[in-house]
């Protein structure tokens, strides 16, 4: 993906994006036929042998962030932002990096408005996660 994207041809990363999640999908649904037909108390080592397998094969927020830094360098502030979006909707947290990649693609084409809101948004978000965690302790 990488290499697709530092040769600017981001067709070609999205597809291996779309590729990952699918094969991420594929692994999903077998995990959930393989426990489903366990009957009763699933064996804890398949548990998290699936767990792993799945880890392995969804998009992390390196391939994320990969294609966000793709479209900022190619000025796609708005495919940047789907982006952003689409790894939040795949159950990605973004970091500081997808939001700064996106603000950056917006200040890039002089859109200073859309690149503080992806900042505010991190400002949100930061702030749920120490939420989170101090609700947790």
């Amino acid at each position: 993906m990488k290499a697709h994207v530092e040769a600017g041809d981001l067709d070609a990363a999205e597809v291996v994006l779309e590729d990952l999640q699918r094969e991420a999908d594929a692994v999903a649904a077998q995990t959930r036929a393989l426990l489903g037909n366990a009957g009763g108390e699933p064996d804890a080592g398949l548990v998290a042998e699936r767990a792993a397998l799945l880890r392995r094969t969804s998009p992390d927020s390196t391939c994320w962030n990969t294609l966000i830094r793709g479209y900022a360098k190619t000025l796609k502030w708005r495919a940047a932002g789907k982006a952003l979006q689409r790894m939040r909707d795949a159950g990605c947290s973004p970091d500081l990096a997808s939001y700064t990649n996106v603000a950056t693609a917006c200040l890039r084409v002089g859109k200073p408005g859309e690149a503080l809101a992806r900042l505010e948004e991190l400002d949100r978000a930061h702030a749920a996660a120490v939420d989170a965690r101090g609700a947790s302790s």
